[in-house]
């Protein structure tokens, strides 16, 4: 049978069209018929929980909450910036975390 494998999930009409079935039986043609169905419903499960899962990872990524601020200094002159991310090798933290970009809101445990 040659080309059977490109044959999934197509009518027995097809399958003859595409040659997948010359000189083949009825009940063989059956078994094929409902071989290609398991494939197919496998797919579709796939399918299914594939999209569960990815609708699941959104929804979970929807109670994150902003990143916090913190205030740091520079360890070579006397001044402060506020940043959700150190802003590099010659700064430390200094204080913080804060809910606003202006590090004014102190946050709350």
């Amino acid at each position: 049978m040659r080309g059977c494998n490109v044959c999934l999930g197509i009518g027995l009409a097809s399958l003859l069209a595409a040659g997948c079935v010359v000189g083949t039986s009825l009940a063989r043609l059956n078994a094929m018929k409902d071989e290609m169905k398991d494939v197919m419903e496998v797919s579709m499960r796939s399918r299914y929980v594939g999209f569960t899962l990815l609708l699941l990872f959104f929804t979970v990524n929807s109670f994150a909450g902003p990143a916090l601020w913190y205030r740091w200094s520079s360890k070579l002159e006397a001044s402060y910036l506020c940043s959700q991310t150190s802003p590099g090798a010659g700064w430390e933290k200094f204080a913080g975390p804060y809910l606003d970009a202006r590090c004014e809101k102190l946050r709350a445990y």
